[in-house]
């Protein structure tokens, strides 16, 4: 694709990457003033034997996936056809992947390796929720923002492919990353993507894959009679706890894994829990991000735990979770009260459960309460609280009348304004200054009374 061309309404600015379903490109789109991400699927797929059926599957599923927003996922924007191609617009993210770090950088430390697992898992827990299974989780495919946040990519595209193209695309391209019933071309389910993400963690830690194979036979030989290669042989510094927690995500038999990414995620956090803490000597491999940011405001909150909070929060709520978390940590110095004050935020009672079930989990991992950071004292009077974000289903609401006025970016003002709530009526206002035009203005503000 040359640089400077239009595709759709988005120019292209530079190529990013290639792969086995399409080209990706930066490209800028000029109505919402933003960098983008454009995926461009191969002309041989759009035009060969039976692609009139494959591209409406693909269109579906990437209607589906432009509907579910999560942290660790990354967003779709738009969908749209050139020259008869298929093409998904998705936020760009300024940030390497995991494949390149692990090619440049080394094992990555274990707490960190952790970190991008659990983030990962909690990606594809909302997804899994909502009935995709991604079939193509690989190193390339996890990118990692400068903050440290880790978003999965290619969501929606290697499922609705053929049977075919998934063999061409998923096993000769990834066989290292394929569950041994993917590439028997058995029917897979959320425990092949989690055999993949015991493949990743493994080869995080180790810099080596777990089944160093040069055919797919010989990979599916050691999956079934061998099983992972010895990662603490590899790398002394990963505890046996965490070991065997990898090798039952490696497991053969699908019924011997982990059910649930979720389930998988607490495998890992009691295994790392329970292990003694690895010896600072010696050279210790570079680091993936810059190490976390203090919070604001005075707050001493460890901004690791916060944003597994806001993870957990935004499986229920969305995006809108991340803003619920600042406002209220800077409101309490006491976990419980903070799960409590979050779980408002969540409608439903089922779900509302299940968040503070997950809070319990984090709490367990720090038996003694006062070993959580707290609020720092100031002067005997506590802490201000902020005013409450309105419900998410007041928001989801607004933005569903913002949208018919200004289009996808309502979402965007909605959680720009947010960050300086004050009263409903305040951000009704501050959301129509934002429509140019005065009768979808007076609409708006009709609509949201």
């Amino acid at each position: 694709m040359d640089i400077g061309k239009t595709v759709g309404r988005y120019r292209i600015e530079q190529w990013l990457a290639s792969g086995a379903m399409g080209d990706v490109h930066r490209a800028y789109d000029p109505v919402i003033g933003r960098p983008v991400a454009i995926k461009i699927i191969r002309r041989e797929l759009a035009r060969g034997s039976g692609a009139d059926q494959w591209l409406e599957r693909f269109k579906c599923e990437a209607r589906a996936a432009g509907q579910r927003f999560h942290p660790n996922i990354v967003t779709v924007f738009d969908y749209g056809e050139e020259d008869g191609l298929p093409f998904l617009v998705m936020e760009f993210i300024d940030g390497p992947n995991l494949a390149s770090y692990i090619k440049t950088g080394g094992p990555v430390r274990i707490e960190r390796a952790v970190d991008i697992i659990a983030q990962v898992l909690n990606g594809l827990g909302f997804a899994h929720a909502s009935g995709i299974v991604h079939r193509d989780i690989k190193p390339s495919n996890i990118l990692v923002l400068p903050n440290g946040s880790v978003k999965i990519a290619d969501f929606g595209i290697a499922r609705t492919a053929s049977s075919d193209l998934t063999v061409v695309g998923d096993v000769l391209g990834t066989p290292a990353y394929v569950a041994p019933e993917q590439l028997r071309g058995d029917p897979v389910d959320r425990r092949s993507d989690l055999f993949a993400v015991g493949v990743m963690l493994f080869e995080t830690l180790a810099s080596v894959k777990p089944f160093r194979a040069t055919s797919l036979a010989e990979s599916m030989l050691l999956m079934e009679r061998r099983g992972p290669e010895d990662i603490c042989a590899l790398n002394p510094l990963v505890p046996n706890e965490l070991k065997q927690v990898i090798e039952r995500a490696l497991a053969f038999d699908p019924a011997a894994r982990f059910a649930s990414a979720s389930e998988f995620s607490c495998a890992i956090e009691a295994a790392t829990a329970l292990a003694p803490a690895a010896s600072d000597s010696g050279k210790a491999p570079p680091p993936l991000s810059p190490p976390e940011p203090a919070i604001p405001d005075g707050g001493t909150w460890s901004a690791r735990m916060l944003s597994r909070l806001e993870r957990e929060l935004a499986t229920f709520i969305g995006p809108v979770a991340s803003l619920a978390v600042k406002q209220a940590s800077r409101a309490t110095g006491d976990f419980n009260v903070l799960c409590a004050s979050l779980s408002r935020y969540i409608d439903n009672e089922s779900e509302r459960s299940q968040f503070l079930q997950a809070g319990r989990r984090l709490m367990e991992r720090v038996p003694d309460p006062t070993g959580w950071p707290r609020m720092k004292s100031t002067g005997g009077s506590a802490a201000i609280a902020a005013t409450p974000l309105p419900p998410v289903a007041v928001l989801d609401g607004i933005e569903r009348n913002l949208v018919r006025a200004i289009g996808p970016i309502a979402r965007i003002v909605i959680e720009r304004h947010l960050r300086n709530f004050e009263t409903l009526a305040k951000l009704h206002q501050a959301l129509a200054a934002e429509i140019p035009d005065e009768r979808e203005r007076a609409s708006f503000l009709e609509s949201v009374k």
